[in-house]
């Protein structure tokens, strides 16, 4: 989460509310993890740590984003 805001940059309000985003995101990710495909989950990792900045706001969305994909062509 640290490696994640630091890269953004900015004030240290800044850094606190991404950090506060970063682990609002992971606490929202824990108990659904299950409910995401594992397809899913592989691709949006590799998405999502591309630039060696991983992000679990940016694993979140994109879990979802995909998911919602699935359940609106059903």
């Amino acid at each position: 989460i640290a490696r994640e805001c630091r890269s953004e940059g900015g004030s240290q309000p800044v850094l606190d509310k991404c950090a506060a985003d970063e682990a609002d995101a992971r606490g929202q990710l824990k108990p659904q993890w299950s409910q995401f495909s594992a397809v899913d989950k592989t691709v949006c990792i590799q998405e999502t740590s591309m630039d060696g900045t991983p992000s679990y706001v940016e694993l979140l969305t994109c879990l979802e984003m995909a998911r919602d994909v699935k359940k609106s062509s059903k």
